[in-house]
């Protein structure tokens, strides 16, 4: 189970890398956003990269924790 949370914690923590490159790519070059869907535009936010890097580093962390 605590194996189950780490790999969870490192897909996040991937998915925060691809979320990055293509909230930093928006920011940069405007005429992308035209190209993205309305729908997937909040997701895809250098913001919610964090929040996903955060739940990421939680979820590698707290099985260590759990351990002792």
């Amino acid at each position: 189970m605590l194996a189950f949370l780490q790999v969870i914690g490192i897909l996040s923590l991937l998915s925060a890398i691809s979320v990055l490159i293509i909230g930093l790519v928006r920011h940069f070059f405007p005429s992308v956003d035209e190209l993205i869907p309305d729908s997937f535009k909040k997701a895809l936010t250098v913001q919610a990269s964090v929040y996903y890097a955060a739940i990421g580093a939680v979820l590698i962390i707290v099985p260590y924790l759990l351990q002792r």
